[in-house]
């Protein structure tokens, strides 16, 4: 046991080096190591969020008898993996015994990485975003500018209007003064983010460096199949507004758990209503000449693994 202890530690280290772990959990006397902490509850970190947490959660999923996908419905719907392992025959022990020979294999990679570790990402420890690609935020900024409410910019935007496009249409805006308008939010985020310390004076002034370029990708974007869409979506399919689907995803629950905790209504259930809702739009822009065969295609073939990736997000709308 006290060799499993010091993996667990050594691993958590390796997490927390790239960002997954709190560092309050590595020490020998903290308490609870990292991947046992992980088997009584809910993933948060190791199999989530650190380097490899993909590869964790599958070997649970392995050792356990299930798919991913099935582990982690279960997840978000409350269970903790020592749960999930006894329901399916197994145990407690047999399951960190599984988890440990992953993590060891995992920080055997870390410790040969070259370089800044990443995480799943490609951004290192503290380059979590504080703005510039925050599509929600950008939203909010747009339309606050534009004097709508986000649903009515919502609308819009679904029906495949960019926000450039909506702003040309309302009275007294313009592109510019949009772009503007999000930078100026962006700014002021960023500001507030290094002045809280959770970003340093560098991170601060490269991500101000992408402010006006990301607000532009945005201002230009057509969204209608994109992130406000299957946020319409999923807040029809939910029995939810959009804005109490929007309050419950900045409070960090993702889609799926949101489905997982509603009555008669599941992840799975999540992606088809999502991916319904793209085809028919889809169908509905390649019949009125905005989408030529090819174009609707290639967009239909991609419907699925972005409803996925939408239903496993955190955080509210993005880019893709």
């Amino acid at each position: 046991m006290q060799n499993l202890n010091k993996t667990l530690i050594a691993t958590g280290i390796a997490l927390t080096l790239s960002g997954g772990v709190a560092a309050a959990a590595l020490a020998p006397n903290a308490g609870t190591p990292p991947i046992a902490s992980t088997v009584s509850g809910a993933p948060a970190g190791v199999a989530e969020r650190g380097p490899g947490g993909g590869d964790l959660l599958s070997a649970a999923a392995t050792y356990i008898g299930i798919t991913p996908d099935a582990l982690r419905t279960q997840l978000q719907a409350g269970a903790s993996l020592a749960d999930v392992a006894v329901a399916h025959g197994k145990t407690r022990d047999g399951l960190i015994a599984a988890l440990s020979t992953a993590a060891t294999a995992q920080l055997g990679t870390f410790v040969d990485q070259k370089g800044l570790p990443k995480g799943p990402d490609g951004r290192g420890p503290g380059d979590r975003g504080h703005g510039p690609r925050d599509r929600g935020a950008q939203l909010t900024a747009a339309a606050t500018y534009l004097g709508l409410s986000t649903t009515d910019l919502q609308t819009k935007l679904a029906a495949g209007q960019t926000p450039a496009a909506v702003a040309a249409a309302t009275t007294g805006k313009s592109r510019d003064g949009l772009i503007a308008a999000i930078v100026a939010d962006g700014k002021a985020k960023i500001d507030a983010a290094q002045a809280a310390g959770t970003l340093t004076a560098t991170q601060a002034t490269d991500k101000l460096a992408e402010l006006t370029e990301h607000a532009t990708e945005f201002a230009d974007a057509t969204q209608g199949r994109d992130r406000g869409a299957q946020l319409t979506a999923a807040a029809t399919y939910l029995g939810l507004s959009t804005t109490d689907l929007q309050t419950k995803l900045a409070a960090g629950q993702t889609p799926a758990a949101v489905a997982a905790a509603t009555t008669g209504k599941s992840r799975d259930g999540l992606i088809a209503a999502i991916v319904a809702d793209g085809k028919a739009t889809i169908d509905a822009a390649q019949a009125a000449g905005t989408l030529t065969a090819d174009q609707a295609t290639a967009e239909l073939a991609e419907l699925t693994d972005h409803a996925t990736k939408f239903v496993d997000s955190t955080g509210g709308p993005r880019h893709r």
